[in-house]
Formats: C-alpha cells, structure tokens, sequence
C-alpha cells in the first residue's frame, strides 16, 4: 500500500488513478495505491486497506494520463478512461488527450471521446505544420493541377493558411504538431 500522493516514476501515459479511502482523508490520514484507471473499479476497500473495514467509499484523489484540468473523480468514472485506453492503444493515446485538451473533439453519450470520431480526423502526428502542408498538397494532387513552369510561384503557406480552418493544431509533448481535421 503507498501512502503518498507521488506519481511513479515509470509512469506510463496510461492513465492511472490514486485511488484512496474517503473516510481515512477525511479523517486526514492517507490510505490508498495507485493503480491502472481501468482497474479503479474494482478496487474494494479491504484491499485497499489490507483488512476488513467498515469505510466504504473510495475515491480518485490524483491521476495520471488524463487530459490536462481533468480533477478527482470516482472509480467508476476513471474505469471507462482506462476502457478507452484499452481500446485506443499506447501509440495513439496521447494523441487522443491533445484532441480532448483542444476542446474541439466530439464527445459520445458517456461524455468520453469518441473514437472512431478521433481515428477519422487524426492525420498524425508532423515534425511541423508546413510539413503536413507538403504532404496534404502532394495527397490533394495540387501539383497536378498547377504547370511545372509555375510552381515556384505558388506559396505553399499562404494556400495552408487557408486549408488550415479545416483543421485543428495541437503541440506534440516531445516537439511536434498533432493534425485534426475540424469535421
């Protein structure tokens, strides 16, 4: 059993809960571990507190691998987050916390990020916008439609600012952009 707050230090960005008993907190004593969110649920406090007990509220007092401004919550609620992480996988999922950090991303009736809305307007994460920019205008077939005499005369830049409405930008946490499509 941990009785600090502190977050691992191998944290993953998987999301993960400090689940605690209430009724210790109240009574200011820390008791509680962490654990995968997916698995907040399941936690009962006899576990929790290595012994029958007659506290029996548990609650979410810190996370980890959540959208930023995401506060304490109940168990059940962190378990879907953990369901979702699940089902999105590692690779994707810090993606996924960009988009909801947005504001911009549609929400399912749980109120949690819809994926399939998510896998249908990510396009990756870009070294920069402009590389994207590249890429989008290669995959439009824009040279295509522009003779290979003119090409130097046509600003990539100015024709993303105008392409760039259709999206939504989110900063990498280790350098980088996310790319969205708005709709």
């Amino acid at each position: 059993m941990s009785t600090t707050l502190e977050k691992p230090c191998n944290a993953t960005t998987a999301p993960l809960v400090w689940v605690g008993c209430l009724a210790c907190y109240n009574n200011g004593h820390l008791v509680g571990e962490w654990t995968a969110a997916a698995d907040a649920v399941d936690l009962t406090p006899e576990e929790l507190h290595r012994h029958p007990t007659s506290h029996e509220e548990l609650w979410c007092f810190d996370l980890t691998g959540f959208p930023s401004g995401t506060g304490e919550m109940s168990p059940s609620a962190a378990a879907p987050w953990g369901e979702l992480f699940e089902q999105l996988g590692e690779h994707q999922w810090d993606a996924l916390l960009a988009w909801v950090e947005t504001g911009c991303y549609v929400a399912d009736v749980d109120d949690l990020p819809c994926v399939s809305d998510f896998e249908d307007r990510y396009c990756g994460c870009w070294d920069s916008e402009s590389d994207y920019a590249a890429h989008l205008a290669e995959e439009m077939g824009v040279w295509d439609e522009i003779p290979e005499h003119l090409h130097s005369y046509f600003d990539i830049d100015d024709w993303w600012r105008d392409e760039r409405y259709d999206y939504t930008i989110a900063n990498a946490p280790d350098g980088g952009v996310y790319i969205f499509r708005a709709h």
